[in-house]
């Protein structure tokens, strides 16, 4: 829906209106910190984010019915993380990851399917260590992405890697 603090251009404030109204029916959902803080109202806040603020902003999440919450693309001091609640357990966690200086369109996508590939294939696996795997599943990905000449159009070739990624998010 938006990034660095934008709605992106083409949508609608009705759009961000419709994904809230879902997320009573949500298990998991899977904001970039500029969505999460659109869903909430307070995109303004984008530029003030500390890890208590993400905190809170997951928990107000959560109050608005979404059962667990990963919040991605998460900049503080020049570190990038992940910050999340599990519902099962009960837990938030923050979990870092290596920043590939590149914009790639699509690679939230990809991080949400490894993460759909990890509920599936591997249950009983905590939250946290499922985002550690997929985040850096995607860092490899995209580090070996950033090697590649680039086009008109920076996309990530996800297909070069399914059969490693077949192999590699077998259960634990």
């Amino acid at each position: 829906m938006g990034d660095l603090g934008e709605l992106y251009s083409g949508l609608t404030p009705d759009l961000v209106a419709g994904v809230r109204a879902m997320l009573p029916l949500a298990d998991l959902i899977i904001p970039n910190l500029t969505e999460a803080l659109l869903i909430l109202g307070k995109e303004s806040e984008y530029h003030h984010a500390t890890e208590e603020r993400v905190f809170k902003w997951i928990q107000e999440l959560h109050e608005l019915g979404a059962k667990s919450v990963l919040i991605t693309s998460v900049a503080l001091e020049g570190a990038f993380f992940i910050f999340g609640y599990s519902h099962q357990e009960n837990h938030y966690f923050k979990v870092p990851y290596k920043m590939v200086p590149i914009h790639f369109g699509g690679t939230g996508d990809i991080f949400t399917s490894l993460m759909a590939n990890e509920l599936l294939e591997n249950p009983t696996t905590t939250m946290q260590k499922m985002v550690e795997r997929s985040a850096t599943t995607i860092s490899k990905i995209l580090i070996q992405e950033e090697k590649r000449p680039r086009g008109v159009i920076d996309e990530v070739f996800i297909q070069n890697y399914l059969e490693a990624l077949q192999h590699a998010y077998r259960a634990d």
